[in-house]
């Protein structure tokens, strides 16, 4: 009987044995959760997103009545800097002052809406106070749309773009501060940036890409958003653009709205010529975190420039160039005005918005004047005059002058300009000894404006050409004015026509040029013609030897009638 009741002893210890080590080996683990990071409309940067553990707990209940327990400081925060913190705070530190632990902060915080002001103020707080110990990193590639964050266990986590990572990125904000409980959380990240279009504005349409004539008034359209301003303590919007040498900025000609109204706070300028002849244009706008406007309401910035003397005529074209520059990192404390602070200790971190260029076209043609009867022989010396729809400034054999009684210079017959005083001796090489110009440096608005003035007259110069260069897509006409000396002038006008098929897509302009209705061919850039002129004719005249002949033989008989008359005079004497 011993011996049986010490073998069932021994098996049920056995069955226990077995049991402890079921048990053992079947015990579940804590769960973990995970966190996707959905990407912010129209955001394409990447971003490393980081989980720090603010509370510690367990989690009990699904869904939205999923609630934290035993709440204790996480890995993430330094606990101790972080309570002493809130408790310090001017505005908020009354509601922490009681609090002794995690789970007294946690009663502070519990039930408040998201995103209300307590919950700003505390994700600040934390974001101040984090450890070295992220709980989980993630990437989102530009490419994807969202990105997890896994293994985390139960708690209260801070997620945040790792810092760094967004300067100077085009198209994309550091995400603001996310507190979330997890399980297993699907957030869309909270990031909201402007974005900048531009266009050449003409009459009612808007373009990418267009055509003009030197001395054109051109007008650029620039169109943004009011974003998100949450989170920020202020919020930089400052417009830069760069204008081509061939562009010289209008000064005072910047106008500013939100939502269809002149903006409500002021806006600075500054336009500054750099080395290179380019115009580096930045616009400011002041108080924008103030400004009036909701977010999406629409920006629209525009100001004008004129098409000058050292415009691209080749297929490169004048592009104008604009980028905007804003304040990215709602969780940053931004310690400059309207622009960042210049002190590298602050850390004003900014993103920009990707280039956006415009272009404007603009070509020429190139007269050249033959003897009719020998095309090889060229002619200097004939005056020429252009009219037509871009002609307010037209460049004419490298330079660009206009009628000034107060000028200092004479035109030549060359198609020169001179400031020597004309004499006697030498004033039939000049124009005209009484019409002084002066010389256009920089086409500005009022050159472009004015209608009479700028000279559109020329001389072919010693190879017989002459530049017509600037001229935009229109009909002109060229008038002969003067042939060299012994030649005839034209009698007809030459009629030249110039059309552009501009491709907004791509930003091209392909010429088509003709002249009296034949094409002509593109030569270095300029669209090329002949122009011939004919010398005098020397007409037959009345007289010549026959005559002369018949003048001595009349005198002869002149003479000798005197003579006969003579002798019969004396005859007669001796009769009587």
């Amino acid at each position: 009987m011993k011996k049986t009741l010490r073998l069932l002893t021994a098996m049920v210890l056995t069955v226990f044995m077995v049991m402890s080590v079921s048990m053992t080996a079947f015990a579940v683990d804590d769960p973990t959760y995970t966190i996707t990071m959905k990407r912010a409309a129209g955001d394409t940067t990447n971003h490393t997103y980081e989980a720090y553990q603010v509370f510690k707990g367990k989690l009990s209940g699904e869904g939205s009545d999923a609630v934290l327990n035993d709440i204790d400081w996480g890995s993430g925060v330094n606990g101790t800097n972080l309570l002493a913190a809130l408790k310090s705070d001017a505005t908020y530190g009354g509601l922490f002052v009681d609090c002794e632990d995690a789970a007294d902060v946690a009663k502070v915080l519990d039930k408040k809406p998201d995103d209300s002001a307590l919950a700003k103020f505390f994700a600040a707080a934390v974001g101040k106070n984090l450890s070295a110990t992220n709980a989980g990193t993630a990437v989102l590639n530009g490419s994807t749309e969202s990105v997890d964050i896994a293994g985390l266990a139960a708690g209260y986590y801070f997620i945040k773009d790792e810092d760094g990572t967004q300067t100077d990125k085009e198209n994309g904000n550091y995400t603001r501060f996310i507190l979330k409980v997890v399980k297993d959380e699907t957030v869309t990240a909270k990031a909201d940036f402007p974005t900048l279009d531009k266009k050449i504005l003409e009459g009612d349409d808007e373009k990418s890409a267009n055509t003009a004539s030197i001395g054109d008034v051109i007008t650029f359209k620039l169109k943004s958003n009011i974003p998100d301003r949450t989170g920020f303590n202020k919020y930089y919007f400052i417009v830069n653009d760069t204008l081509c040498k061939g562009l010289t900025f209008v000064p005072n000609s910047i106008n500013v709205t939100v939502a269809g109204k002149d903006y409500d706070k002021t806006f600075t300028p500054n336009a500054e010529r750099k080395n290179d002849g380019t115009t580096s244009l930045k616009i400011v706008l002041n108080d924008f975190i103030k400004a009036a406007g909701n977010k999406g309401d629409e920006i629209v910035i525009t100001y004008q420039a004129v098409l000058n003397e050292k415009a691209n005529i080749t297929s490169a074209g004048n592009p104008n160039t604009a980028n905007l520059t804003y304040s990215n990192d709602p969780n940053h404390k931004y310690k400059g005005e309207n622009e960042p602070s210049e002190d590298t200790d602050d850390g004003d971190v900014t993103g920009k918005t990707p280039d956006v260029t415009t272009k404007t076209f603009t070509t020429g043609i190139k007269l050249t004047k033959v003897d009719g009867e020998d095309n090889n022989k060229k002619l200097e010396g004939a005056k020429f005059k252009i009219e037509g729809e871009g002609v307010s400034a037209v460049l004419i054999n490298g330079d660009i002058y206009k009628q000034d009684d107060t000028g200092d210079s004479y035109m030549l017959k060359d198609g020169t300009f001179t400031k020597t005083e004309p004499t006697t001796q030498t004033e039939k090489t000049y124009d005209s000894i009484t019409t002084k110009y002066s010389k256009i440096v920089r086409v500005t608005q009022s050159t472009a404006t004015t209608a009479s003035p700028v000279n559109h007259i020329a001389y072919t110069n010693e190879n017989g050409i002459i530049t017509f260069v600037g001229l935009g897509a229109g009909d002109y006409t060229i008038t002969e004015l003067e042939a060299p000396e012994g030649y005839n002038k034209l009698k007809a006008s030459i009629k030249i026509r110039i059309d552009a098929n501009v491709n907004q897509a791509t930003q091209t302009c392909a010429w088509t040029v003709t002249k009296d209705e034949t094409a002509l061919l593109v030569d270095d850039n300029l669209y090329g013609f002949t122009v011939e002129n004919n010398e005098g004719i020397t007409l037959p005249g009345t007289g010549g030897m026959g005559t002369t002949i018949f003048y001595v033989v009349g005198g002869l008989l002149i003479l000798c009638a005197g003579a006969l008359l003579v002798t019969k005079v004396r005859m007669a004497h001796k009769e009587k």
